[in-house]
């Protein structure tokens, strides 16, 4: 997270200025964009062995989006308040913006909880000792652990298993985890249909 935070501390003297030159909608058009572009990436590299440097450019293109996001939708709803009413507009715009941070975590952890529970069923499914691919892993993991004289035959084979139900239960994790960040995709997506029912703000004129 160090690399979105330099990013958007980066640009924020930017995002001001660029708000008045081009207006609130087309600051959330580029934000969602960006959104969505990151979303994807993320669902893209997401894998058990992916480095963390990986994911430089996602988090980047996230700084773009989140940066502008919250200054075009605060500016645009509490700068149309009158001077006299601006703490309470600061009041309610943080209530909305903290109870939609809540309602968004509570949302994107159901898809996890939901798609780990698919992807375990599936995982586990193929995982089945009869299959000939899981028994030959299994024999030839086994082998391993006592060859190496640290375990007997029976231990052998419990530990080797155990070390294929752990690696399938990461894989599930990632997997619903790539589900999630395509989750949040199609959001930033359905959120552009919602734009021209925002009010416009005056663009400054150079």
């Amino acid at each position: 997270m160090c690399v979105y935070a330099l990013t958007a501390a980066a640009i924020r003297p930017l995002v001001t200025w660029s708000i008045g030159k081009i207006g609130q909608r087309k600051a959330i058009i580029f934000a969602l964009s960006m959104l969505v572009g990151s979303m994807t990436l993320f669902a893209r590299l997401l894998t058990t062995g992916t480095p963390v440097v990986a994911y430089i450019a996602p988090l980047v293109v996230y700084a773009f989006c989140l940066t502008p996001l919250l200054s075009a939708v605060g500016g645009g709803t509490v700068a149309r308040v009158a001077q006299d009413n601006q703490l309470d507009a600061v009041s309610i715009y943080m209530t909305f913006r903290q109870f939609g941070t809540s309602l968004g975590v509570a949302l994107v952890t159901i898809v996890l909880d939901r798609r780990t529970t698919l992807h375990s069923s599936r995982l586990f499914d193929h995982l089945r000792l009869d299959r000939p691919a899981v028994s030959d892993w299994m024999s030839r993991a086994s082998g391993v652990l006592v060859g190496r004289g640290d375990l007997g035959a029976v231990d052998a084979a419990h530990a080797a298993y155990g070390v294929l139900q752990e690696a399938a239960g990461r894989q599930a994790e990632t997997l619903a985890y790539a589900d999630a960040f395509l989750f949040m995709a199609a959001i930033g997506l359905a959120t552009f249909f919602l734009i021209p029912l925002m009010a416009s703000t005056p663009v400054r004129k150079s």
